[in-house]
């Protein structure tokens, strides 16, 4: 990584950000110490650049789609491999990914993020049209889909930092993918029912109907396979997870197995017999429990208290006092 007026290289490290590879440099204090909060803001109004070379696996090239996927990238940038800008980036809160089978090599590929800094951008909003938020935090953050804690609150500094903050990979899809699983619970005496709806997306991004099965792993470790694309999963004495100090937290596995839709055909137009091989799978852990907020009218107005698995939750905060907020005591 390089600040984007240098030449000058500097080791960098993904996941990560730019206050860690600066740090970790030596060319930057901690800034949690002390006033470094102002040396780190004058580090983040500068854009950044990360650059990286690296060869491709071969077998990628036969999948019918490859895919760079960011799982994290804050916040404000702009993505280009072997010299081609895939796209811009504005939201710290999602995934980002590109198709690049097309600018993809087996060998030598560059790829290069530029960071920019998210200080400037947000004074040149407030500049254009102000808007008042926190009176802690830095003015025109609400423009920004980036967390807003790390433009200071009355609990922390002011520290925006940006970087690569998640995994970055490259997917080859096979058909299709598993686009997302949304899994409910629906409570009543004596079992539970799982609700499930996947969503498979083709390899250009489309969603398609294709099969899947199921694996669910008991806390004991049993194992059950539900075949035919179940959208409903029956749990009989479910082990219920409750909050710590209420009892356990039992855990229950769900494995969803996405199946391709047909083989290749022999030269008599018969199925080669690769049918229901596994195109993508997603794993998760859950625990069964109901969590509501019980409001009720009462003797001093109306309740508002945590209820799990029927059994109301006593819960309380603390304030945690921040070294501004200390300073200012003092």
């Amino acid at each position: 990584m390089r600040e984007c007026t240098s030449n000058e290289y500097l080791d960098a490290a993904v996941p990560g950000s730019v206050y860690q590879d600066l740090m970790a440099a030596g060319r930057m204090g901690d800034p949690f110490y002390r006033d470094n909060e102002k040396e780190a803001l004058e580090v983040i109004s500068h854009d950044y650049e990360y650059q990286v070379r690296f060869d491709a696996p071969g077998e990628l090239f036969r999948c019918q789609e490859i895919l760079l996927h960011f799982d994290g990238i804050d916040t404000l940038s702009s993505i280009t491999l072997n010299g081609k800008e895939l796209g811009k980036t504005d939201n710290m809160h999602r995934i980002w990914e590109y198709q690049v089978k097309e600018s993809l090599k087996e060998f030598g590929n560059e790829l290069t993020v530029v960071l920019y800094s998210p200080t400037e951008f947000i004074e040149k909003s407030y500049r254009e049209d102000p808007i008042e938020g926190c009176i802690d935090a830095m003015r025109g953050l609400s423009r920004l889909r980036k967390g807003h804690s790390m433009f200071g609150w009355d609990w922390g500094p002011r520290i925006p930092d940006a970087g690569i903050f998640r995994q970055v990979s490259l997917m080859g899809v096979e058909e299709a993918r598993i686009g997302g699983v949304y899994v409910t619970q629906k409570h009543e005496e004596g079992k539970v029912i799982l609700h499930l709806d996947v969503e498979a997306e083709s390899a250009s991004g489309g969603r398609v109907e294709l099969p899947y099965t199921v694996t669910l792993t008991f806390p004991d470790g049993e194992e059950r396979v539900y075949e035919g694309s179940p959208e409903e999963i029956q749990i009989k004495n479910p082990a219920l997870w409750w909050p710590n100090g209420y009892g356990s937290q039992p855990l229950y596995g769900i494995k969803v197995e996405l199946l391709g839709s047909q083989g290749e055909k022999d030269g008599q137009g018969n199925g080669t017999g690769t049918m229901g091989r596994v195109l993508d799978v997603w794993e998760r852990r859950i625990g069964l429990r109901t969590m509501t907020i019980r409001r009720e009218k009462d003797a001093y107005g109306e309740s508002f208290v945590h209820e799990v698995n029927g059994v109301t939750i006593f819960g309380m905060g603390r304030r945690l006092l921040s070294r501004r907020l200390f300073l200012r005591c003092l």
